[in-house]
């Protein structure tokens, strides 16, 4: 079976049976003149267009070689440009035209088409890239107007799918053309994306934006990743024009807000406000992703290109004017004597320094109410992007770098010190004057978290006074109106630098201004005689919620250098928090809220700590299992939300059990430290958790596919690591047990189906090779025999399972062969 017979439209890949007909050039003009004749029906006319599309995915047997591909190309190619340069493409038929291009390109790649005649290829370029500028401006006014079916923009993203065949591989192909094609398509998408004059964006009254819920870099994200990529095909066109626009609204933003200063804002200037935001938040979008790559899950580099460009642009540049424009962001370029000779890249990023002394400066003259959230929230994503590839880079996993690059963001050069003081700077003002923009504080402190996960970048900011200014931020109770996740991740941010202290001392100094306080304000608040009268008020419950949070973060700030030294100073919170959970056991809110505390010390504390400490752990785990349980077991509720809160409840524990397991097999805890007391076994607690959560599982709750999903993976988890103390649970819960394992293959999909029979074949494996038929286990497990085997003839299961459920019956019949009988 073909990998793409999944998509709408699978590969066509007939045998070799069907070669002549499919190679007779008659066939293929016969399906265009038919599309020709039926186009205006569009009930006929787009099952006609899928049989193009189709067509355009010829492979197999019936193209034996690389000559009989391009013969079967050529014939395509010369029918569809003939249907092509006789009409203009509709918006029905957009989306099937560009399918026909992705699959061309998607079968045919690049390496292909330069068989292909030279004149045929130019213009099979010519048209690819005419369609995707014709579908760009289509997909921009589908999104002004706000269209529910966006046909344009389905197909732009499609047309765009297949430039990254065509630019991954440009070097197959002709790298001029392709050049001009993806600065022309770079070129649309920005013109679409801007007001005029240099744009062709459409004001949009604001009463008419519909509300959505992802922000236009989630939502885009496809096409910005593409479009990036297209700029960087021709740095030296796109860097200058982004840089050259970003300063010019930059510049018109700080006039209009100066008049604004001494003057009434009207209506008019409100509505250029509002375009020129518009603009800036495209160009820095557009800009993040020119200069920066998505990394996720790898580590950052600057962008080969850019590396290339600025080399390339070397013996041109001042050095000393580049750093100069760098340094002084309240000053435009005009101001800044020899600015036109500065690095062109760092003069980019020297731009978007202005922005933020822009924004800092109508902060501080009480204009914030003007700034634009969306703009700011825009600026933090672009700061987080460049600070991961460009600031304090690591030079070995480049084989050269511009001086520059270097001089201004490289290792002890004094660029980097200055650029991470002023973000810095950035992030505390931003924090201190918009806290009341979830958003924006969101992705400021994301980007404090960015600056700190680097040693490099760390040891810098240690040494600042900024960093202090901070910590003091943070403490002084201001922040209230910061969300759950932002409060997390400012503690998160602050916790981490300590990583970057190699001196104990100095470490230990950190942690009595950054940590100590918010633990000893928390044991005053929980000890005090007030609390347990007050504990119920709002405002208590909130400050409760506020230090939980704050330790949260602390946790996720954890590594291994510092892991020990904080959870000595977190082990008393864990306690106290045991107690809150058992004081609060009414309020969802913060009954999860301590879950997740426990849940993120299992995940990312554990694997550091030492037996004792491990021990420390698992007991506060096991007290606050026994206390959920306190309060659940046998609890009903008649409140719509009363499930859901459950649910997450145990999804939680569950998660928390899981982690707390995987210390037997993932320790990296720190060797000689002479504990010679007994070590108390991961799985133990994990069995201990799993006895008391089973009475509180119904089977409606399983019937919640996260909630499912989570307690498969944990049991079966159980099941691998620890087969042997499986078998020795008590018998009541071994029943509990293989009850919800035989619901698992019946009754729930494929993904909790696969891990149920996964369950069987691990433990009737230990069984096998380990355990006597006189063990209640084995006879528990004897009617899965039956069970699986009636399931496999009467085909109830999905064929994904089919390999899955074979290995579990092969190991069952293992089990029970002599016998012979389930």
């Amino acid at each position: 079976m073909s990998v793409f017979e999944q998509d709408q439209n699978p590969s066509l890949r007939p045998g070799q049976q069907w070669r002549e007909t499919f190679l007779d050039p008659a066939i293929v003009q016969l399906f265009f003149k038919l599309y020709w004749r039926v186009r205006g029906d569009w009930e006929l006319g787009h099952h006609a267009l899928n049989c193009l599309v189709q067509l355009a995915s010829l492979n197999g047997a019936v193209l034996i070689n690389r000559q009989v591909r391009i013969k079967y190309l050529t014939q395509y190619l010369e029918c569809l440009f003939s249907l092509l340069s006789s009409t203009q493409i509709s918006e029905v038929e957009a989306l099937g035209i560009s399918n026909i291009f992705r699959k061309l390109l998607l079968f045919f790649p690049p390496s292909v088409l330069v068989a292909l005649p030279e004149e045929m290829l130019r213009q099979l370029v010519d048209n690819l890239t005419a369609l995707t500028c014709k579908f760009a401006q289509g997909a921009a006014q589908e999104e002004m107007l706000d269209e529910e079916d966006r046909l344009y923009m389905e197909a732009f993203e499609q047309m765009l799918q297949s430039w990254a065949c065509i630019l991954q591989e440009s070097s197959s192909c002709n790298s001029s053309q392709v050049k001009q094609s993806a600065t022309l398509i770079f070129d649309t998408y920005l013109k679409c994306h801007l007001a005029p004059p240099e744009g062709s964006r459409v004001p949009v009254d604001a009463d008419e934006i519909s509300e959505t819920v992802q922000t236009d870099r989630v939502a885009f994200k496809d096409q910005l990743v593409l479009i990036g990529l297209c700029g960087r095909q021709a740095a030296e066109h796109s860097v200058p024009l982004l840089t050259q626009l970003l300063e010019d609204r930059i510049g018109r933003m700080r006039s209009q807000l100066t008049h604004i200063l001494s003057n009434n804002l009207t209506i008019a200037e409100n509505t250029q406000l509002d375009q020129l935001y518009e603009d800036i938040h495209w160009l820095l979008l557009i800009a993040g992703h020119v200069t920066t790559m998505d990394n996720e899950g790898e580590t950052a580099l600057i962008p080969s290109e850019m590396v290339t460009y600025s080399m390339s642009a070397a013996p041109t540049i001042n050095l000393e004017a580049t750093l100069r424009l760098l340094a002084t962001p309240a000053q435009m370029p005009a101001e800044v004597p020899n600015s036109a000779a500065a690095d062109p890249l760092i003069r980019m990023m020297s731009t978007v320094m202005r922005l933020c002394e822009t924004e800092s400066q109508a902060l501080k003259a009480n204009l914030g109410h003007l700034l634009s959230p969306e703009v700011s929230s825009s600026l933090m994503w672009f700061l987080r992007r460049f600070c991961l590839s460009y600031l304090l880079p690591n030079e070995s996993f480049y084989t050269e770098l511009s001086i520059a690059l270097t001089s201004a963001f490289g290792r002890d050069s004094e660029g980097a010190a200055w650029t991470l003081n002023y973000l810095l700077s950035v992030v505390e003002q931003t924090l201190r004057l918009r806290s009341a923009e979830p958003g924006l504080v969101e992705d400021t402190v994301n980007l404090l978290v960015t600056m700190v996960d680097s040693k490099e970048r760390g040891q810098h900011l240690v040494k600042t006074e900024g960093l202090m200014e901070l910590v003091k931020l943070q403490q002084s109770g201001t922040l209230g109106a910061l969300s759950s996740l932002a409060q997390r991740g400012l503690m998160q941010g602050l916790v981490m630098c300590a990583a970057s202290l190699g001196d104990t001392d100095a470490r230990t100094q950190f942690w009595t201004h950054v940590l100590d306080p918010p633990v000893a304000s928390f044991k005053q608040l929980v000890t005090s005689e007030s609390f347990t009268k007050q504990y119920q008020q709002e405002e208590m419950k909130k400050q409760v919620l506020y230090h939980i949070d704050n330790f949260i973060g602390a946790v996720q700030g954890c590594l291994m250098p510092t892991a020990q030294c904080l959870f000595s100073r977190m082990v008393g919170i864990l306690g106290e928090s045991v107690r809150l959970l058992d004081l609060f056991h009414n309020y969802p809110t913060v009954v999860e809220t301590v879950l997740e505390l426990f849940v993120e010390c299992g995940r990312r504390m554990l694997c550091y700590l030492t037996p004792s400490a491990s021990k420390q752990l698992y007991e506060a785990s096991v007290h606050l299992v026994g206390t959920y349980a306190k309060h659940n077991i046998g609890r009903r509720t008649v409140e719509a939300r009363g499930e859901e809160d459950q649910w997450r409840d145990l999804q939680l524990l569950m998660e928390l059990l899981t982690s707390l397991l995987s210390k037997d097999f993932i320790d990296l805890a720190p060797s000689g430290h002479g504990e010679d007391q007994e070590v108390v076994a991961a799985a133990d607690v994990c069995l201990f958790g799993l006895n008391i959560i089973m009475p509180l599982m119904s089977p409606e709750l399983l019937r919640l596919p996260t909630l499912c999903s989570q307690y498969f993976k944990m049991v079966t988890f159980i099941a691998e690591i620890y087969p042997s103390k499986v078998c020795q649970l008590p018998e009541d819960l071994m029943k509990n047990l293989l009850v919800s394992i035989e619901l698992g293959l019946t009754s729930f999909g494929p993904d909790v189906g696969t891990l149920s029979f996964d369950f069987l074949v691990v433990l009737g494996s230990y069984i096998h090779k380990n355990c006597g038929p006189e063990l209640p286990v084995r006879q528990g497990l004897r009617p899965f025999l039956k069970l699986v085997l009636d399931l496999i003839l009467s085909q109830q299961i999905n064929s994904d399972l089919l390999q899955a459920a074979s290995a579990a019956l092969y190991t069952l019949i293992c089990c029970f062969q002599v016998s012979g009988k389930p």
